[in-house]
C-alpha cells in the first residue's frame, strides 16, 4: 500500500499539470551530422522587423554549415518562395552550387509546397527544428546576432542606411577567425587570406605555389575543419549536457503529458493556466527525438513534430 500510495502522490496527474518542474530539462544535446565539403550543407534564417532600406526590411542569412561562410542577402519581409528561390539562384547557387541539405526552422516559407517540392526535385535534404527548439540552428542564431551587432554599431541614427553596409558585414564576418574552425571562412573555403588594405604587399602565405599544392592544400584544411568542429561539438555538448537530463525512451503507443508553453487555450489566463496538457497518445516517432501525438481538433495545432523536451511519460495505477 505504501509503495502504491508513493507512486501516487510522485505521479499525481493534477500535481503535474499544475506544477511547474524543478528538475533539470530533459533531452541531452544531439550534434548535426558534420558535412564533409564547403557548401554541401547550409543553414539559412531571416532577420525582420528592420526599417525601411532602399524599400528592403528583412535580410536574408545564409551560412555554410563547414566553413561558416555567410551570405547576408536583403529582401522584403513579404517575399514569397518563388521570389526566394530567385535569390537562392543569384546569390548561392551561382556561386557555390547546390548544396545536399539545408537547416533551417519551420516558417511559412520553409514549410510551403513550392519550397518543398522544389528541394524534393533538386533532391536537397530538407532538414527543418522542431517547434520552439531554436537549438537546431544555433549557428544562424549566432550569426544573425554578430550581423545585429555590427549594424548597431555603424546605422544613422534613423537606422535607414543598413543595406548598404551588408557587403562590408559579409566580408568583415568572413574575414575573421571562427572560434569553432579556428581560421576565417574566407581561408578555410579558399585557401587563401583576401587583400583588404593597400598595407598588404608581397606574396599571400596561405596560397599555394601551384594547383596541385592548392588542391592537398584545401583538401588537409576541409580535414582539419572537421577534426575542429568535431572538437568544439564534443565541449559544447559537455556543458549542455551538464545542465540536462537523458531523455526517456518513449514508445509508440505510450500516453504523455505535453508542456503548455506557447500554447494558447480558451481558459481567461495564461498565467493560471495548467503547465501541461494531456494526456496525449505517441503515433509514431519521427527523426531521432521528436514524436507525433493524437491532438484533439479543438487545439487546432499543426505541429508535424514535437521535441521530447516538451514531453513528459503518464503513468497508469
Amino acid at each position: 500500500m505504501r509503495r502504491f500510495v508513493n507512486r501516487y502522490v510522485s505521479n499525481c496527474p493534477s500535481c503535474i499539470r499544475a506544477k511547474p518542474s524543478r528538475q533539470e530539462t530533459q533531452g541531452q544535446l544531439r550534434p548535426l551530422e558534420i558535412p564533409n565539403t564547403p557548401w554541401s550543407s547550409i543553414s539559412m534564417d531571416f532577420i525582420v522587423g528592420l526599417p525601411l532600406s532602399q524599400n528592403c526590411d528583412t535580410i536574408w542569412v545564409v551560412v555554410d554549415r563547414l566553413t561558416k561562410m555567410a551570405h547576408f542577402i536583403p529582401c522584403k519581409d513579404n517575399i514569397t518562395a518563388e521570389d526566394l528561390a530567385s535569390l537562392f539562384i543569384r546569390h548561392i547557387f551561382r556561386l557555390h552550387g547546390l548544396p545536399n541539405s539545408i537547416v533551417s526552422d519551420r516558417g511559412s516559407l520553409f514549410t510551403s509546397k513550392f519550397w518543398r517540392s522544389l528541394l524534393s526535385l533538386l533532391k536537397i535534404e530538407s532538414k527543418m527544428s522542431t517547434a520552439f527548439h531554436p537549438q537546431t540552428d544555433g549557428q544562424t542564431e549566432r550569426t544573425n546576432s554578430i550581423l545585429e551587432q555590427y549594424l548597431r554599431m555603424y546605422l544613422n541614427y534613423q537606422q535607414d542606411d543598413w543595406v548598404p553596409l551588408l557587403p562590408l558585414a559579409e566580408f568583415s564576418y568572413n574575414n575573421a577567425k571562427q572560434a569553432s574552425t579556428k581560421v576565417s571562412p574566407f581561408l578555410a573555403n579558399y585557401g587563401f587570406h583576401p587583400r583588404f588594405s593597400f598595407l598588404h604587399k608581397g606574396a599571400n602565405p596561405g596560397i599555394a605555389a601551384t594547383s596541385e599544392n592548392l588542391c592537398i592544400t584545401l583538401q588537409n584544411l576541409h580535414k582539419d575543419l572537421q577534426n575542429e568542429l568535431v572538437l568544439a561539438q564534443k565541449q559544447q555538448a559537455t556543458y549542455y549536457n551538464e545542465h540536462h537530463r537523458p531523455t526517456p525512451d518513449y514508445k509508440v503507443g505510450e500516453y504523455v503529458y505535453l508542456s503548455g508553453r506557447n500554447i494558447r487555450t480558451l481558459r481567461p489566463s495564461e498565467k493560471l493556466d495548467y503547465k501541461r496538457l494531456g494526456p496525449f497518445k505517441i503515433l509514431n516517432k519521427v527523426g531521432s527525438h521528436a514524436y507525433k501525438l493524437e491532438l484533439p481538433h479543438s487545439m487546432k495545432i499543426q505541429w508535424v513534430k514535437i521535441p521530447h523536451k516538451r514531453m513528459m511519460i503518464f503513468t497508469y495505477f
